[in-house]
């Protein structure tokens, strides 16, 4: 690794401290690595056709800590640096009709979602063509909502549901502090996709 980065400097003439600097951070290992999802969780993504696109610069990583007792997850990744949680959830389904699946969606978000007077929710049903489009998914459904105390220390969420009827239910829960988080959170939904 020396002998490399010496004749990079050489063959560039570059001798800034900060190029070396660069050059030694990036090498060690400080920079983010691709996350490795655990053994389990790589299962279900192989099994159910899943597919994630995190950006690395997110810097998430997987916790192992339990997450609220009110729903269980298969995995939960935090980014100290943006201060996010991404929750996993996977649930075996199939032949669910449109109300049926509008009902699940309910259910659990009135499980998460806080019933303060002064707390907001909204949700709604994706298209069915944006749905196919975007997530390879027959149904979809998004919510935003603030949590209840016992679901996350973080008060804000954002939560997607995708359903395919030959894979399941997938929940995707994107829990932030600031409220001027909201966008950023939402970039952290279009991540994923069946398939």
């Amino acid at each position: 690794m020396l002998n490399l980065l010496r004749r990079f400097l050489l063959t560039y003439n570059l001798r800034s401290i900060g190029w070396v600097f660069f050059l030694i951070w990036h090498g060690s290992g400080i920079c983010q690595q691709p996350i490795r999802f655990t053994a389990s969780f790589t299962q279900l993504v192989d099994e159910h056709h899943l597919m994630f696109d995190l950006p690395e610069s997110s810097w998430y990583k997987v916790t192992s800590r339990q997450a609220d007792a009110l729903a269980g997850y298969d995995l939960i990744l935090e980014s100290q640096l943006e201060n996010m949680e991404i929750r996993y959830r996977w649930q075996p389904a199939n032949n669910l009709s449109e109300g049926e699946f509008k009902r699940h969606f309910i259910a659990l978000l009135s499980t998460l979602a806080t019933n303060q007077e002064d707390a907001f929710m909204a949700f709604n049903q994706i298209g069915s063509y944006l749905a196919m489009d975007r997530y390879h998914a027959q149904r979809a459904m998004i919510a935003r909502f603030k949590t209840k105390y016992a679901v996350s220390r973080l008060p804000f969420a954002r939560m997607l549901q995708l359903y395919h009827s030959e894979y399941g239910i997938i929940t995707c829960m994107v829990l932030y502090q600031e409220k001027e988080q909201g966008e950023l959170a939402q970039k952290r939904l279009q991540h994923l996709r069946f398939e």
